[in-house]
């Protein structure tokens, strides 16, 4: 298992002042003013850069990533139904930053993006990951879950949509003040926008042998585990499989 969240909380510290001077130019997707949501730019970045190989993630559609105020973390991607025994952890545990998300069978304008990397390297799924990881730090990319799977046979990394996490570290990641963002439709346009030409790059820099698939998805998703109550903590902990897609989107907006 990779030092996944701690790391990369390093990265975010140790390259803010880049991350600062990115500007929305670097990073753009060109002719992307031709979408008129965010839902249809990710589709078409998808279906420009989208990539399958031998990997096969059919069960991992649970996400669950984040740190507890007592300093311990959870960096989990699995099969949905095993949300009852992660559900113990988040009922008992106040967040300090994290997110849990349900990756969606259909796309859903209500939705987040996400962005999944997969990486094989003769040697190992961890130094691919690692590869990466410094691939997206330097274009002052963060808040990521990456791990190994497959006997490190592969290195998965793993970027959603998560506003609130970027607030809360208070880096501006594409030079964006995600504290400060209103048009949530907008902001996610822009994440998507920023996010496929950083794509782009890092298809042109590593190798193709060594990117085995690469998944554009949309999630249900909730990053805002830190702000929640006990009670409404201990109501997400209480849904069912079934109903969970659902409540993280009405946590996420805010009517839970």
């Amino acid at each position: 298992m990779l030092p996944l969240l701690g790391e990369t909380l390093e990265i975010l510290k140790r390259t803010k002042q880049a991350i600062e001077n990115i500007t929305m130019k670097t990073a753009s997707t060109p002719g992307s003013e031709r979408h008129d949501t965010w839902l249809r730019l990710w589709q078409d970045v998808g279906r420009g850069l989208g990539k399958r190989g031998e990997y096969d993630r059919a069960d991992k559609t649970l996400d669950v990533w984040g740190q507890f105020a007592n300093h311990d973390s959870i960096e989990v991607s699995t099969d949905l139904n095993e949300w009852p025994v992660i559900a113990k952890e988040v009922r008992d545990k106040k967040f300090t930053i994290g997110m849990v998300a349900v990756r969606l069978a259909a796309d859903d304008l209500r939705g987040s993006p996400g962005v999944t990397f997969v990486v094989e390297t003769p040697r190992g799924g961890s130094i691919g990951a690692r590869i990466l990881l410094n691939l997206l730090s330097s274009l002052g990319i963060g808040g990521v879950l990456a791990r190994q799977e497959g006997r490190d046979r592969y290195g998965v990394v793993k970027l959603i949509y998560c506003p609130n996490w970027y607030a809360v570290t208070e880096d501006k990641i594409f030079g964006i003040d995600w504290s400060r963002r209103s048009d949530e439709g907008e902001s996610k346009r822009l994440w998507c926008e920023h996010v496929g030409g950083a794509v782009k790059r890092i298809k042109k820099e590593m190798p193709s042998a060594l990117l085995d698939s690469l998944f554009f998805d949309c999630y249900a998703a909730c990053d805002r585990l830190h702000e929640l109550s006990d009670d409404a903590r201990n109501k997400l902990a209480d849904v069912d499989t079934t109903s969970l897609a659902e409540h993280l989107t009405a946590l996420q907006a805010g009517e839970k």
